[in-house]
């Protein structure tokens, strides 16, 4: 069991710097080839189901690794994150540096929640059962 959480762990960082680099360079890649607005690179429904699969995998690992260190702290960056692209994609719907910029605010904190996560499942407390090295 603990190799799959590793695993989902691994995936949920990929999943989080991929979505970094999709909303960094979405703009630019748009920017720099017209021909390819309107297809599948610019897709909301892509992008919607991206962030749903990111948000269950994270809200998935996160809700595993609070069992062992009771810390509530990588569900708020979560949590901020994801708010971050939800009002960035349903309420400003900013194109442009100031879209490309709350994109990157966003997905960095949901890589720093996924690091945080890791520290704190790595570092000596008071678990419920020890560490496995």
């Amino acid at each position: 069991m603990s190799r799959l959480l590793v695993l989902l762990g691994n995936s949920g960082s990929v999943m989080s710097l991929l979505c970094a680099i999709h909303c960094a360079l979405t703009p630019i890649i748009l920017t720099l080839f017209p021909t390819i607005a309107g297809s599948w690179f610019e897709s909301e429904a892509i992008e919607i189901g991206v962030m749903i699969a990111s948000f269950l995998l994270g809200g998935g690992i996160l809700l595993n690794s609070y069992r062992t260190h009771k810390s509530l702290l990588p569900f708020f960056m979560l949590f901020s994150g994801f708010a971050l692209f939800f009002v960035q994609h349903t309420l400003l719907h900013s194109h442009g540096l100031p879209g490309v910029i709350i994109n990157l605010v966003a997905a960095s904190i949901l890589i720093l929640a996924q690091v945080k996560n890791k520290r704190l499942m790595q570092s000596p407390c008071a678990c419920t059962y020890p560490h496995r090295t």
